[in-house]
């Protein structure tokens, strides 16, 4: 890069949700596609239940009501993955998710936190188990999730116009918190 000029980053605000599976999955009598099966119950039927509220863009907390369903039908991407444990490793060296949430169980708790520890990225990660240094699904809420997007920009904040736009989100806040709710639920 030439004296002087400043490096441009390409900033996404789109949240990548990686949902780290058992690496068995080959040995269960039916596979996670099969529709219900024993792989998704209890652990991962909670993860897709939070999925529902949680945000899929770094937005999604501070829109309006209205604001968030013109979002969302107007194209909001929605990105959700689903990683054997084994592949973690990989997965992390050779992509760069800018807004990487990552998901996991009893089963595979131990094996991401060991990889994601290896590494110098400080990754978000929400489990069904208790552990420290990572978020549990039973304690997560809207203001917890909030927080943690207002982290996931903090990472960002050596960029002058994603500071700017942190503070602005955050000034935003107030007029929103007192909005209407809207939670999306199946059949």
């Amino acid at each position: 890069m030439a004296e002087g000029s400043m490096e441009k980053i390409l900033f996404t605000s789109m949240i990548c949700h990686l949902v780290v599976v058992p690496v068995d999955t080959r040995e269960r009598r039916t596979t996670f596609f099969q529709g219900f099966s024993d792989f998704w119950f209890p652990d991962y039927t909670k993860i897709l239940r939070a999925l529902t509220f949680f945000p899929h863009d770094i937005f999604d907390p501070f829109l309006s009501v209205e604001d968030y369903i013109y979002a969302r039908f107007f194209g909001g991407g929605l990105n959700i993955q689903f990683l054997r444990a084994d592949l973690l490793e990989q997965y992390l060296t050779i992509f760069e998710e800018q807004n990487l949430m990552i998901w996991s169980t009893s089963l595979t708790l131990d094996r991401v936190e060991r990889v994601i520890n290896g590494h110098q990225e400080k990754y978000f990660h929400i489990s069904t188990e208790r552990a420290k240094g990572v978020t549990c699904l039973d304690d997560l809420d809207k203001d917890l999730a909030k927080k943690i997007i207002l982290e996931m920009l903090s990472k960002k904040a050596c960029q002058k116009e994603v500071q700017d736009l942190q503070k602005a989100l955050e000034t935003m806040d107030g007029a929103v918190s007192g909005a209407t709710d809207v939670e999306a639920r199946g059949a």
